[in-house]
């Protein structure tokens, strides 16, 4: 009987050890993938926070997380805490990194976005003031929407391309009313008073 237990105690120590070898083995294999997997999205990440709209808090806040994701040890099986520890303090300092670029960029796709409006708003008083009639800038309107859209879903690229073609609606629309009214003075709001769509 106390062979039959001590056979039994055995098996269950080593079957207690293989699992615990087996989730070691398995928690370093995630340990070298996550360390190349950050050290990729690190990598990635130099497109957003290089961008000239882009301020230096953003770049000052990737470069941390690039020195971080350089020191993070290679894997052995009796380092695999301080690997993941390392890891995600690289992550948090990259996460950091990419929502000040993408404020950064927001604030001036917004501000794109809020001076073409006022553009619209002073091609309408043009319009009205020179021509006694109102201008239709509902297409500009829709496309300064599209804007809006393009900015929430961080695609600001696409977002500065809309405000552009907001402002040549309305410009083709001062246009077609001037041509409508024959001797109707030709001037467009000031160059000054038109945002830059770059």
């Amino acid at each position: 009987m106390q062979t039959v237990l001590l056979t039994i105690l055995g098996i269950i120590v080593f079957l207690v050890a293989a699992v615990a070898i087996g989730g070691l083995y398995i928690a370093t294999k995630l340990a070298r993938g996550g360390t190349r997997l950050t050290r990729k999205k690190v990598e990635d990440a130099k497109t957003l926070v290089n961008h000239a709209e882009v301020s230096d808090a953003a770049r000052e806040l990737h470069a941390q997380a690039v020195t971080k994701a350089a020191a993070i040890p290679d894997t052995h099986f009796w380092n695999v805490r301080a690997v993941f520890r390392a890891i995600a303090e690289t992550v948090e300092t990259l996460v950091k990194a990419a929502q000040q670029a993408h404020a950064d960029r927001k604030a001036v796709a917004d501000g794109k976005i809020t001076s073409a409006r006022s553009y619209l708003t002073t091609v309408a008083s043009a319009v009205q003031k020179e021509f006694g009639c109102d201008a239709r800038l509902e297409p500009s309107e829709i496309l300064l929407g599209d804007a809006d859209q393009f900015v929430a879903n961080r695609n600001y690229d696409e977002a500065a391309v809309k405000v552009k073609e907001a402002q040549d609606a309305a410009d083709a629309e001062y246009s077609r009313i001037r041509a409508e009214k024959s001797g109707a003075p030709a001037a467009l709001p000031a160059p000054d008073d038109k945002p830059a769509s770059e």
